[in-house]
């Protein structure tokens, strides 16, 4: 198993994300009347693939940024037969995309992991549509640490 597949198993397994994130998430696009979504930091996919079959909102387009290398792979083979997602190996680019085009942008845990340059939230605002959403989502850190040590020591 590599580092993808592993990866997203343990999206499959992950409490918060399965039962609060991605709920949360379908709600907020369905309410907004989302059609164009930009998942920045995707991961496998994972989130957009569960909002999509698993929350029934199929009528959504994605665009996923992916930068490391073995997840972008996993995600292209996920949706290799889906043109309603588009996948990209990078970052959310530098201001280099199309203005105003997203009705919704999601940073799902992609604080803990990404440094954004200067101008990040800047990009994300110009990038979404006039009534666009950005929803970020930042996991509770002692929730995860209590799980951590609770899973090695249960009593």
């Amino acid at each position: 198993m590599n580092d993808a597949e592993k990866w997203d198993d343990g999206c499959k397994t992950c409490k918060i994300r399965n039962e609060f994130f991605i709920p949360m998430t379908a709600q907020l696009l369905y309410k907004a009347k989302s059609s164009y979504v930009c998942d920045i930091g995707a991961g496998t996919g994972y989130t957009a693939h569960s909002i999509t079959h698993e929350m029934g909102l199929n009528n959504l387009k994605w665009d996923l940024f992916e930068p490391n290398e073995h997840r972008y792979n996993f995600i292209c083979r996920r949706f290799a037969d889906d043109s309603r997602f588009k996948v990209r190996n990078e970052s959310f680019p530098n201001g280099s995309h199309e203005a105003a085009q997203y009705d919704a942008i999601l940073l799902h845990f992609l604080l803990l992991e990404f440094q954004p340059f200067p101008d990040f939230f800047k990009a994300v605002s110009k990038a979404l549509t006039t009534d666009g959403i950005a929803i970020v989502a930042y996991p509770d850190i002692w929730t995860d640490i209590r799980q951590h040590y609770e899973a090695r020591d249960p009593h």
